[in-house]
């Protein structure tokens, strides 16, 4: 099991008041699978829009969009990583 499954596991069973956390690593996975999509304002807290720029708005846009979907990427391989089975 992967140590973010873990904690997340051990946060749910806490949240239950439950001490036996690995009841809880089917929740865990699913809580962290929902999160594999970064949501809107995800997005906009790391790449906002910028404003007052000399840079015509379609080409800051597309620039914007591409960063945004680079790092939609990287969050995904990072919770793909956070769901990977270690031994």
């Amino acid at each position: 099991m992967s140590e973010m499954v873990e904690r997340v596991a051990r946060a749910i069973a806490a949240a239950a008041d439950d001490t036996d956390w690995e009841l809880y690593r089917s929740e865990a996975r699913a809580a962290i699978e929902a999160m594999r999509e970064p949501t809107e304002a995800m997005l906009a807290a790391v790449i906002p829009y910028p404003e007052n720029t000399t840079v015509p708005r379609p080409t800051m846009e597309a620039a914007t969009m591409a960063d945004r979907l680079a790092f939609r990427s990287r969050w995904q391989d990072g919770i793909d990583a956070a769901l990977a089975e270690t031994s």
